[in-house]
């Protein structure tokens, strides 16, 4: 089946009807203003999808990072920034072989080098 486009308006009229399309297998996209806003697809689809669309989303984050060093930024600073939002949270923790890994990068560059006591008072 194609793909049907239908504006917010009819989309609310009908709403029970266009799930029985979708899960006939028609592909609907909604439209607001003229502006695609929305798509419904079968589920089984969007399980399909879903992976994908997570890797998809990455290199777009990616590439805009890539965008903004060629733009001047710092590499180390674009590093950091994908870092943080990439690696999953306790990922690289203390029991992964990395020993603090990238807990300990972000930590450290947060806080201002300490200087060493005196150990003589």
């Amino acid at each position: 089946m194609g793909v049907r486009t239908i504006g917010t308006r009819e989309a609310r009229a009908c709403f029970h009807d266009l799930l029985d399309d979708v899960s006939g297998g028609e592909e609907v996209v909604i439209q607001r203003y003229g502006k695609s806003i929305a798509a419904l697809i079968p589920f089984e689809d969007y399980e399909t999808l879903r992976g994908e669309l997570e890797s998809i989303r990455l290199a777009l984050e990616a590439a805009e990072a890539y965008e903004e060093w060629k733009q001047g930024r710092s590499a180390a600073q674009v590093h950091y920034e994908v870092a943080k939002r990439w690696v999953p949270k306790g990922w690289w923790g203390k029991n992964s072989g990395w020993g603090e890994g990238l807990g300990g990068f972000l930590r450290e560059q947060r806080q201002p080098a300490r200087r060493p006591q005196n150990q003589n008072g």
